[in-house]
Formats: structure tokens, sequence, C-alpha cells
């Protein structure tokens, strides 16, 4: 199931993609490719555009993390 999110003044797509998915920028191809309308409305949005927000059906790989001193 997906959930809807609805623009405010001057937000920009990847403020909405950061805000519902958090750190997941592979998100933001998937939720363009599901809002196919919206692409020319420019960068920052209008108020009120309803924006489909798709699931993720696996967790984003993690970044593997590396400390100097192993």
């Amino acid at each position: 199931m997906s959930a809807l999110a609805i623009s405010q003044e001057g937000q920009t797509l990847d403020d909405i993609v950061f805000a519902h998915y958090g750190l997941a920028p592979q998100m933001l191809e998937p939720v363009i490719n599901a809002n196919l309308n919206i692409l020319g409305l420019g960068i920052h949005l209008p108020a009120g555009v309803q924006i489909n927000l798709p699931t993720i059906d696996a967790a984003p790989p993690r970044a593997q993390i590396v400390n100097l001193w192993d």
C-alpha cells in the first residue's frame, strides 16, 4: 500500500522523499515514476500537489562502516 503526501508551497520532491523515507535516496526514482504528472511543475512545488509515495519492498542496503584502525 502506498502513502499520499500533499506538498507545501516551495517544497521540493527531494524534501518530501527525505521526510517520508529518511536517508533512502534510491527512492527518488520510484517516486518520480509514480508521479509523472508533477514533472512539469518545476523544482519548487506549489501547495496542494498530491504525491504518491510507493511502499518499499525491501530494506535499503546499508553502507559498510570502515574504521581507520580496522
